[in-house]
């Protein structure tokens, strides 16, 4: 892993898949975050 770090084109993948679950993760707490809000206003 630590040889393969060094390789930019490795580095760049590895980035682009973290950066992506992310936003993901982002996406599903943001979610969360509204249907609480909408319960509550709702509810």
């Amino acid at each position: 892993m630590l040889r393969s770090s060094k390789d930019p084109r490795v580095t760049k993948r590895f980035h682009a898949k973290h950066w992506k679950m992310f936003v993901v993760l982002l996406c599903i707490c943001g979610a969360l975050m509204l249907l609480r809000w909408a319960s509550m206003i709702f509810g």
